[in-house]
């Protein structure tokens, strides 16, 4: 199953026309909570959540008064179930599909990405992307960031599907930038230099 996945996904590397990034650009990530996130391996990472000041490539940020009123991360790290949704706009199990590489800005370490992506992927467990927002993971040099496609809605995802979209970008990106789109078009996962 797993080496389906990765060939479909490597097929979708060479299909690829063009990249359209979904990361906030140089200066125009506002950060507004950021925390210490210990794996079940013991690793430290930091899980942020963060809006873009420019819209270019993502949608426009939330409204001032949406802003205000701050949520804290939902994490849910509880054993896996037969299925690890509880919310009815859940992202986990759909495939993402590869939308390309491009350069970095910083450089980026491979064993941090590796790293990262490993750990991901064997934590059990969601999280939420809250509305108009973007959830970041972040190890030393690599950051694997999620944005739920919807500026109303938002979404659940899943910890270990979130290593696999991050260990597959790494696997054909090595240490440049990448990422993907769900194939729903529900969300997007992006590799990127800090």
């Amino acid at each position: 199953m797993y080496f389906k996945a990765l060939l479909s996904f490597v097929v979708a590397v060479f299909a690829a026309a063009s990249v359209h990034a979904k990361v906030c650009g140089d200066n125009e990530k506002n950060v507004f909570e950021s925390k210490p996130l210990t794996l079940p391996s013991g690793e430290v990472i930091t899980m942020e959540r963060f809006t873009c000041s420019n819209s270019s490539e993502r949608r426009s940020p939330a409204p001032v008064a949406a802003v205000e009123k701050r949520h804290s991360f939902e994490v849910n790290m509880t054993p896996r179930a037969s299925s690890e949704c509880t919310a009815s706009n859940c992202q986990c199990g759909i495939p993402c599909v590869f939308k390309g590489c491009r350069p970095v800005t910083q450089t980026i370490q491979a064993v941090h990405c590796q790293l990262l992506a490993s750990q991901l992927q064997n934590t059990p467990g969601t999280f939420t992307i809250p509305a108009n927002e973007g959830v970041g993971f972040i190890l030393q040099s690599c950051e694997y960031t999620v944005f739920v496609n919807s500026a109303t809605l938002s979404a659940q995802y899943c910890f270990d599907d979130l290593g696999v979209a991050a260990a597959e970008l790494f696997a054909v990106c090595g240490t440049q930038q990448a990422d993907c789109e769900g194939s729903n078009g529900g969300f997007f996962v992006d590799q990127i230099s800090l």
